[in-house]
């Protein structure tokens, strides 16, 4: 499968996760498409940086942990991801650059995956309940350490 763009859409800068966000090692930037969605969800082309993290994310994570890989191919300058759910050319998607203001992005998953745009607000609010779950659980850890 091949993820291609042909124009530049209209782009603006914006933070997004999946739907569920510890897929991908939590939160990404992105320039998010404004003028267009997939089945609802938004549409983000990540500069280098930011797929490089998630391709780690892949390794790293529960996508990694089903053998899902996101890895870059220099000589085509695409970033390749391979779905071991699939057989084949199917297994493998490739997401070819498109230059946005003279840097190379890519729109991985963007047609495909469930991102969602994510407010500076949810995020400081998803970061909060997941330090105060981690520190119920060291409380919980701790006094079951001192009976």
């Amino acid at each position: 499968m091949t993820s291609e763009t042909k124009k530049t859409p209209d782009l603006r800068p914006m933070t997004v996760g999946l739907d569920e966000p510890e897929l991908t090692g939590g939160f990404l930037q992105a320039m998010v498409q404004q003028d267009a969605s997939w089945n609802g969800w938004a549409i983000p082309y990540f500069a280098r940086d930011a797929a490089e993290q998630l391709s780690r994310s892949f390794l790293e994570g529960p996508l990694g942990e089903e053998g899902a890989r996101l890895t870059f191919d220099a000589a085509t300058r695409e970033w390749v991801e391979y779905d071991p759910n699939y057989d084949g050319d199917e297994a493998y998607t490739r997401y070819a650059a498109v230059s946005v203001d003279g840097v190379e992005m890519w729109s991985i998953g963007g047609w495909s995956w469930t991102w969602q745009v994510w407010t500076d607000e949810e995020v400081a609010q998803l970061a909060a309940a997941a330090a105060q779950a981690e520190l119920e659980a060291a409380d919980e850890r701790l006094g079951r350490q001192a009976r």
